[in-house]
């Protein structure tokens, strides 16, 4: 579980204090897949950032598996990203010198993570196997977004953040994105929050939540 407990968080700008929030508070239960919406502004990757232990906070509590990330050491926030949350975003970031089995089995060697699949395996669940030795420089963004996908639940990673992973997409390949990230959430248990524009694909979650209703708190 995500629990976010009266947060604040502010910058200071040209000698100014700016406010973001002010006693936030976000429950997210394990297992279930969160939308997030909201207007450009409205702080949405902060949180992300926070949740991820990339961001510190003012005052409050960040709490993971019930455990408190938000008092963690640079070194602990890493080892904590490392083994509890991966990321996909609208802009895939694949490494382009690498075939698409590298940039699969990468993470792995560099972290020592545990895998839920094998690299064949996964590929097969995103309808991508007969990809696996080519570069991402010759897949379509359609593919290039199922092999990131592909490589957020390959690993025992319990949380995945993502933020308009459809973005580059069109509608019906928006769709069948949405479709596999649904499907393999359900075989996998992952806890995801997604941060999405798109009204049309809302339906896939399980709550959404407006950020204007979490700074309105």
């Amino acid at each position: 579980m995500i629990e976010l407990k009266n947060i604040s968080k502010s910058f200071k700008q040209w000698g100014e204090t700016i406010n973001l929030y002010n006693n936030l508070s976000l429950k997210i239960e394990s297992w279930t897949f969160v939308m997030l919406t909201g207007s450009s502004g409205s702080w949405k990757t902060t949180l992300f950032n926070i949740i991820a232990g990339l961001e510190t906070i003012d005052t409050g509590e960040v709490i993971v598996d019930g455990k408190r990330i938000d008092t963690l050491s640079n070194a602990g926030s890493t080892k904590y990203r490392a083994s509890t949350i991966w990321f996909v975003f609208q802009k895939f970031h694949l490494v382009s010198q690498l075939t698409v089995r590298e940039n699969l089995e990468l993470p792995g060697d560099l972290s020592n993570l545990e895998r839920r699949y094998t690299t064949q395996e996964i590929l097969s669940l995103v309808w991508i196997n007969q990809k696996i030795d080519v570069y991402p420089d010759q897949l379509s963004w359609w593919e290039q977004q199922r092999v990131a996908i592909a490589r957020a639940f390959m690993y025992q990673t319990p949380i995945l953040l993502t933020d308009e992973p459809t973005g580059n997409l069109d509608q019906g390949n928006s769709e069948n994105i949405m479709q596999l990230i649904k499907k393999l959430q359900k075989d996998t248990g992952v806890t995801i929050l997604m941060i999405t524009h798109e009204q049309d694909l809302l339906h896939w979650a399980d709550r959404v939540v407006a950020m204007n209703e979490l700074i309105g708190q």
